[in-house]
């Protein structure tokens, strides 16, 4: 069992005090760290990031249900992940419905081809008005 916790390097805390109208809130964030972090700078530095990571990914279960995808065969799931960090890119870009949420975009953008070449910078070719013969 021991050998399951090679890599821990230590266990840290971060605590966060919050003041809104009055009213103070705090809150505490444990953290298994592994035996690269040696120093407390160190471990302020990872935290953040590691919230940064985590803030993609549920950003990206709620638009493309990430977490529901049982895609694993070869480098599928990693080809997958980059589509997906391409295609909300794609959609943050988005000036014409900025109060529109990213979700209902991507389901905008799979159904309007239009909407989708111009999210992707594509000018799609004109059709031709039918003549009247």
């Amino acid at each position: 069992m021991l050998g399951a916790w090679k890599a821990l390097g230590g266990v840290g805390l971060i605590e966060t005090e919050q003041d809104i109208k009055g009213k103070v809130s705090v809150e505490r964030r444990y953290f298994i760290v592994s035996t690269g972090i040696k120093t407390v700078e160190q471990f302020a530095d990872a935290a953040p990031a590691h919230w940064g990571v985590e803030a993609m990914h549920g950003v990206l279960d709620v638009t493309f249900r990430e977490d529901d995808c049982r895609v694993s065969k070869g480098h599928a799931a990693q080809n997958l992940s980059a589509i997906r960090k391409f295609a909300l890119a794609a959609l943050r870009t988005d000036t014409q419905h900025p109060t529109i949420s990213l979700r209902r975009r991507r389901k905008f953008a799979d159904r309007r081809s239009d909407y989708r070449a111009t999210l992707l910078g594509i000018k799609l070719p004109q059709t031709a008005a039918p003549s009247a013969s």
